[in-house]
């Protein structure tokens, strides 16, 4: 028998984006102050936990706490890689192949998803997107798919050790800033694209109220944005300034296996793990 997991939450739920139970959402508490469990299944992933909304793959199928997210004919919750949003709630999802798609109008209980031709605009052709985030800021942060020479083979789910480790130095990965998501379909003429670099394409691209974090493939964490809150988990240096990535050092080299950011906190489990969380000051 496939095992059981267990999805377990507490805090804000004024929006009842952690009431599951459809028949009777009313039945759970605004504010959850202790862990509760809200889903169990044969398998869980969780894809999206907004201020309002929250999103679930749950036994191959897509749940918010409204109801159910309609796919595209053909498609599967398989193979979607991400969902993004802010803080009106869900605005579209990435599937595995890099394809993006965006939300339309609500149908009943279910959220439809389409697929936009991104790559049909002439400025990004063949354009695929690995990771898009939408900070409480509105920008739409994107990163595209690395061609295959600068891939990397690192999982994020089965790491080969507990230290960051050393890739093959490359050219610097650029992740494209652009001002909301009608411009990333349409870029305005002439294109006002803003572009930060990394060392490497990251395997999660994450942000908060206001700020990006990415994880890179070696375990390390990489912050920009509001130096505020203590939220960077670093201090700003005329080199690195807030605006521009910077190494997390903190860590003391301590590889992540992965990270999670919302409002002005973030989180990070180790690759042993342990959880870091750092922020909310």
């Amino acid at each position: 028998m496939a095992p059981s997991v267990e999805l377990y939450a507490c805090g804000f739920n004024a929006h009842n984006q952690l009431s599951f139970n459809t028949a009777a959402p009313e039945a759970t508490p605004k504010d959850i102050h202790t862990l509760q469990k809200i889903l169990g299944g044969t398998s869980i992933r969780l894809l999206f936990a907004g201020w309002s909304t929250t999103v679930v793959d749950v036994n191959g199928t897509l749940r918010s706490h409204s109801g159910f997210l309609k796919l595209p004919a053909g498609s599967t919750a398989s193979g979607i890689d991400s969902v993004f949003g802010d803080h009106t709630g869900v605005l579209g999802a990435l599937t595995v192949d890099g394809k993006l798609l965006l939300c339309k109008d609500d149908d009943g209980d279910e959220i439809r998803l389409e697929c936009v031709d991104y790559g049909s605009n002439p400025d990004n052709a063949s354009a695929k997107i690995a990771h898009l985030t939408i900070p409480g800021t509105g920008k739409v942060y994107i990163s595209p798919f690395p061609s295959p020479s600068k891939s990397a083979t690192t999982s994020i789910d089965q790491p080969p050790s507990t230290t960051t480790s050393s890739i093959a130095p490359s050219a610097p990965h650029l992740l494209q800033t652009h001002t909301s998501l009608p411009d990333l379909l349409h870029p305005p003429k002439p294109a006002t694209t803003q572009t930060h670099r990394l060392p490497h394409p990251p395997t999660q691209l994450l942000s908060s109220a206001s700020t990006l974090v990415a994880l890179l493939p070696t375990g390390e964490i990489y912050t920009w944005g509001d130096p505020r809150h203590q939220h960077l988990g670093r201090t700003p240096t005329p080199s690195t300034p807030a605006q521009e990535p910077g190494h997390v050092t903190a860590l003391g080299g301590i590889a992540i296996r992965k990270i999670a950011s919302a409002g002005w906190m973030t989180g990070a489990v180790s690759r042993d793990g342990d959880l870091y969380v750092w922020g909310g000051r």
